[in-house]
């Protein structure tokens, strides 16, 4: 038989000990601090199945779900751990701001972006140690660096390179992408290609060729010495070198 308490009308100014299950069929407030004394909190769904039970074991503070797919939190910019760490399991999630599948704890999983991520100014991108590569492949599309009054650096310390692999050539196109030279490498010569370009101009720096030396689509060759100072001799070394015929 349901029982009314006395002050149920009014306020109870002293405590109140509570041995058996009580049921709010309506909204209670409480002006004061709850205790629960070694006992679960229980919050049910519609179906008494559905539930988040919290409870202290004394430790640690513990949330435990059944038949409950999500913890949604609204209403709040930031969850803040204060002096302590806040550790989680594995977390697991279909998108998050452009990472697909992502496992967002884990430092070595292999994740697939999908939308632009930006690093803000002063922000670098490490690669610490070890055999890493960046890469960057595509099969139908640029993949671009872009910039306004910006330059793209790559500083290698420790004797490192900067390489292009596989056959890629490197291009440098004009403002418009219509004029461009390529640089590429066959598995034996290192070859410069222009589109639409004139002229291949150095300036600011000496040119200096250690090796073999070929003008005009002529066979390398090395240094001509010993020439004979006459015109016969000269002409050969000349016609040799591909600079005249």
């Amino acid at each position: 038989m349901a029982v009314r308490h006395p002050m149920s009308r009014g306020e109870l100014d002293t405590d109140l000990t509570i041995k058996g299950a009580w049921t709010f069929d309506v909204a209670q407030t409480f002006k004061g601090n709850v205790t629960i004394d070694d006992a679960d909190l229980i919050i049910t769904g519609a179906t008494a199945a559905n539930k988040r039970t919290d409870s202290h074991d004394d430790t640690d503070f513990n949330s435990v779900f059944a038949n409950t797919a999500d913890w949604n939190i609204s209403g709040i910019t930031a969850i803040k751990a204060g002096t302590v760490d806040a550790d989680f399991d594995a977390i697991t999630a279909t998108s998050y701001d452009g990472v697909l599948a992502a496992n967002l704890l884990s430092k070595i999983a292999a994740e697939s972006i999908s939308a632009d991520w930006t690093w803000g100014s002063g922000n670098d991108i490490i690669f610490d140690g070890g055999t890493q590569t960046f890469k960057l492949n595509h099969t139908d599309a640029a993949t671009n660096f872009t910039g306004t009054g910006t330059h793209l650096n790559v500083i290698l310390g420790g004797g490192g390179a900067f390489r292009l692999r596989t056959g890629t050539p490197l291009r440098i196109f004009n403002s418009g992408n219509t004029d461009s030279v390529q640089i590429s490498h066959d598995g034996t010569d290192c070859n410069f290609d222009g589109t639409n370009t004139t002229d291949l101009n150095i300036s600011g720096m000496h040119v200096k060729f250690v090796n073999n030396v070929g003008f005009y689509n002529t066979a390398p060759i090395a240094k001509q010495t010993g020439v004979a100072v006459t015109d016969a001799g000269i002409h050969a070394a000349l016609v040799n070198l591909g600079l005249i015929t």
